[in-house]
């Protein structure tokens, strides 16, 4: 049986993965390091957006909107 990072537990707290996502502007996380980068306004030129949850439900894939654009509803 293989691991995978995404969905076997969170990721470190800080911890981002690009997980080859990142020509998307998206990238994983744990919920606690995206409620971390919310609360602390970083990276503060962008809004995040949490656009799928990963098997386990322990981290997120999240996308990076410039401020000036709205992201969707």
């Amino acid at each position: 049986m293989s691991s995978h990072p995404l969905s076997d537990g969170p990721l470190p707290f800080r911890q981002i993965m690009d997980a080859g996502l990142m020509s998307y502007h998206e990238f994983a996380c744990s919920k606690s390091t995206l409620s971390w980068m919310q609360t602390t306004g970083i990276p503060m030129d962008c809004a995040l957006q949490v656009v799928e949850q990963c098997v386990g439900g322990h981290n997120v894939i999240v996308k990076v909107w410039p401020k000036e654009k709205r992201a969707p509803s």
